[in-house]
């Protein structure tokens, strides 16, 4: 589903009405009706907005790509991972501490920080790429058969028939 059809559905199954959600969050109508029609990408701000009227994460706008069977252990690993890659390390000490090292300290901090910090990675991975794809060229997944812009047999009577015929096939 989209991120409109997403932020349809679930104003929908609140039972709010955009005249609900134009009261607690300030924005029009036309406004409510473009985002939950696709025709404009929210900004970050306005997800803001629409997450705390209807009561939920922003990441819930967005369709999940991670398997819900996947363990959290590989969701774990995944953010480990990603933090590494931004220079700051997770340690689990002998005590079942969990230890954010980075340059100059090291914190003790929670699983609960953990899965919070994983929300809004893909929370904004997935707010960035919507982004992206609106605002790009879309190219349709069927049918993406190259066809040829000429024929150097055009002047052909048998030839223009043939082609004519693969014309009225497509």
């Amino acid at each position: 589903m989209s991120l409109g059809e997403n932020i349809r559905n679930i104003r929908k199954n609140k039972k709010y009405s955009m005249m609900k959600i134009n009261e607690l969050t300030g924005l029009s109508k036309s406004t409510i009706s473009d985002l939950e029609n696709d025709k404009s990408s929210p900004t970050s701000e306005t997800l803001q907005k629409l997450a705390n009227a209807l009561d939920v994460s922003i990441s819930d706008f967005f369709d999940s790509d991670i398997p819900k069977s996947q363990s959290k252990n590989q969701l774990g690993y995944l953010i480990e991972q990603y933090l590494c890659n931004l220079n700051f390390n997770i340690i689990c000490d002998s005590e079942g501490n969990i230890i954010l090292d980075t340059n100059d300290a090291q914190y003790e901090i929670s699983e609960l920080d953990i899965k919070d910090l994983q929300k809004c990675v893909d929370s904004f991975i997935k707010f960035k790429v919507s982004e992206i794809t609106n605002k790009s060229r879309k190219i349709s997944k069927i049918n993406n058969i190259p066809i040829a812009a000429h024929n150097d047999f055009s002047n052909d009577g048998e030839q223009q028939k043939l082609m004519k015929e693969d014309l009225d096939e497509l």
